[in-house]
């Protein structure tokens, strides 16, 4: 967590994205499909004022400034890191958000949040999937959690005995479920494919053994329902960057756990109702943000939700209109 080294145009726009969606779905009940036919995300602030939603600072304080562009208010948000330059200039930049310096797990289990976003800098292994099954355990029967990580490079690292052939046929992955894919109308309707061969690890086996390994050892009185996925990489002056996958669920109680005398009962997982979407995000540049941030109007909100720093929204936007610095509003 004290290692990031800055928000890439990629990450600018998939999180955006994510917390649209998300947004959404928590607001209005939405399943990804409605989001999806309707082409663009739409949520009401006010009817999340009892949510927490539990995030990683990091130095550029990215989804603390999409949340509260969104219309989160800074006392729903609680900001985690270890490092303490990341913690301080969450709280110099954002003051009233509540800031927790020390570990991820713990802050869980003391603020009970309702949405938990691991955003990792790192791939799928033993390590980011300990912290995020001691995060899910702390999370409320009904919550959100999304994670992204690193795609690429697991290897070995991702075969312990916890994830085996036996575990994913019982846990019903969504491995067949995973075809459903929306470009939604606020990035373009024709993203760019991300360069290169075809990863040695498909993103739908990606996110199998992510969600085997969170509800094979999940306590079973919590079920994890897929949502949706994105997979995103940046193109910046000629530079590609690392890809990344990012995998939201719903956490519920399972529908037929029961509990007998205080035994808890064994959770068989089921294969999602409904085909997981994909929200495409594909390979994006400086000049995509830039474009998504016009299509705004270069709103203070929409700056924020893109994280751009308001003397670059003040500049895009001078050139924009041939204008001059004084006429950002942000």
């Amino acid at each position: 967590m004290s290692d990031y080294p800055g928000d890439s145009p990629a990450k600018q726009i998939a999180r955006m994205q994510m917390w649209n969606c998300l947004l959404d779905i928590m607001s209005n009940n939405s399943e990804p499909h409605d989001i999806a036919a309707r082409d663009m995300p739409t949520w009401d602030a006010s009817k999340l004022r009892n949510e927490r939603f539990l995030v990683l600072a990091s130095k550029a304080c990215g989804d603390v400034a999409t949340l509260i562009g969104c219309g989160i208010e800074p006392s729903q948000i609680i900001a985690c890191d270890l490092d303490t330059s990341a913690i301080s200039a969450c709280r110099d930049r954002f003051p009233g958000v509540e800031i927790y310096h020390g570990d991820v797990i713990e802050a869980a289990r003391k603020t009970r949040p309702s949405v938990a976003f691991l955003d990792f800098c790192a791939p799928w292994w033993k390590e980011t999937g300990d912290i995020s099954h001691g995060v899910l355990r702390e999370m409320p029967r009904r919550s959100h959690i999304a994670i992204a990580v690193l795609k690429g490079r697991e290897g070995d690292r991702m075969a312990p005995a916890a994830i085996t052939n036996r575990s994913a046929r019982r846990a019903g992955v969504p491995a067949s479920n995973c075809s459903a894919r929306s470009a939604l109308g606020l990035f373009g309707p024709h993203p760019r494919p991300l360069p290169g061969p075809p990863p040695r690890l498909p993103d739908t086996s990606r996110i199998d053994l992510m969600h085997t390994w969170l509800q094979e050892r999940n306590v079973h009185d919590r079920e994890l329902v897929p949502l949706f996925w994105q997979s995103y990489k940046s193109d910046t002056d000629g530079r590609s960057g690392s890809p990344m996958l990012m995998v939201a669920w719903k956490i519920r109680r399972p529908r037929g756990w029961r509990e007998i005398a205080g035994a808890r009962g064994h959770l068989r997982t089921r294969r999602p109702e409904r085909a997981v979407v994909e929200f495409v995000v594909g390979q994006t540049s400086t000049a995509d943000v830039r474009r998504v941030a016009a299509s705004h109007g270069f709103s203070r909100d929409a700056c924020l939700q893109l994280n751009i720093a308001p003397g670059t929204a003040a500049a895009w936007k001078a050139h924009a209109t041939r204008g001059t610095y004084a006429n950002y509003q942000g």
